[in-house]
């Protein structure tokens, strides 16, 4: 066994060991053969409890660390227990401020989430049904016509009514947007908040429990383990509140900013969509029935516009079916009709 390669108070435990061993046996053959009756009797015995191989045995080695774990400079124990309090009082009272941190951000999300809900209900808009109404009207104003087969102020036609349906699918992402940035709000609230303020708990009751036994251990280098052990706490909870105070603080009130900028957008153009008689509202029956009486006009006038689209288009394949000379005849025709016109109408007047 390779004596050197063990610390010297071990070794000195383990001389100490060897040299009881062997003093307790020398005694024991000094006074004990005559239990044995015969010297042949004591011989066998003493093959039975042979301590030659002990010194080398894991069973004097386990022994040895024992009395080892309790002994040590009580001086640098001393030193180390001194050094860990201020440590653990540091470490505690971060972790406080991390409770408060935790309090403040809760009365954040709520002036976050009311923000939002005033803005549905100043707007009279069911935030869980306005998805569903915007899709409604991309449907009702998308193009349903070929435009090679249109006239060209059908096609004209065609342009505004896409520009329109642009104009809802912008409002429709919008409405997405303010409700994803509040679902993620909510989860970095009640899930990265929460779990960072738990691991911060965590890590002070370890911090604990390190420093009791500090106080409880005779081993200085025990001792300065459970010191290291404190202080690495102590920087992990360091670092928990700087993510709170900086990246956390910052994350949470870009969201809020954005939520504000948008809602506010959303107002303007809730409104121009409703001049137009777009209904997003949730509206009275006095209400729903002038949203009516507008989607009958506008539809009467699209009405009346295609129906003079398609009399143009009519009148312009009937004009080209037309020989030169029948053309030249139908000329003719419209000039006295109009001249005949002109002149009733200055009669009148």
């Amino acid at each position: 066994m390779n004596y050197k390669l063990l610390p010297t108070k071990k070794v000195l435990l383990m001389g100490i060991l060897c040299i009881s061993r062997c003093l307790g046996q020398q005694l024991f053959e000094q006074q004990e053969p005559l239990l044995f009756g015969d010297q042949a009797g004591y011989s066998a015995y003493q093959e039975e409890d042979d301590y030659s191989g002990y010194a080398d045995s894991d069973e004097f080695l386990d022994e040895a660390d024992d009395l080892a774990d309790d002994s040590g400079n009580w001086y640098e124990k001393l030193r180390w227990w001194k050094s860990a309090k201020p440590k653990y009082e540091e470490l505690k009272e971060r972790v406080q401020g991390i409770k408060v941190l935790e309090q403040e951000y809760a009365q954040k999300l709520q002036e976050i989430e009311k923000t939002s809900a005033d803005f549905y209900t100043q707007l009279k808009i069911d935030p869980a049904a306005v998805l569903k109404t915007l899709d409604a009207l991309i449907e009702e104003v998308k193009p349903k016509q070929d435009p090679a087969q249109l006239s060209q102020e059908e096609r004209a036609a065609l342009v505004e009514a896409a520009d329109k349906q642009k104009e809802i699918e912008k409002v429709k992402r919008d409405f997405e947007l303010v409700a994803q940035l509040r679902e993620k709000v909510r989860e970095a609230f009640s899930k990265t908040l929460v779990s960072q303020v738990k691991r911060a708990e965590n890590d002070e009751n370890e911090a604990l429990d390190s420093f009791e036994e500090i106080e409880k251990t005779r081993n200085h280098e025990k001792a300065k383990d459970l010191y290291d052990s404190i202080e690495n706490k102590n920087e992990n909870i360091q670092a928990i509140e700087s993510y709170l105070k900086n990246d956390f603080r910052m994350y949470t009130d870009q969201a809020a900013a954005k939520i504000v900028q948008i809602t506010t957008r959303l107002r303007t153009s809730v409104d121009a969509l409703e001049k137009q008689g777009f209904a997003l509202k949730s509206l009275s029956q006095e209400e729903k029935d002038e949203q009516e009486r507008a989607r009958q006009k506008r539809e009467e006038a699209e009405r009346v516009r295609a129906l003079e689209a398609a009399r143009k288009k009519a009148e312009q394949q009937r004009w080209q079916s037309l020989s030169w000379w029948q053309k030249l005849i139908e000329s003719v025709k419209n000039f006295f009709a109009r001249l005949l016109g002109g002149q009733k109408a200055n009669a009148k007047i």
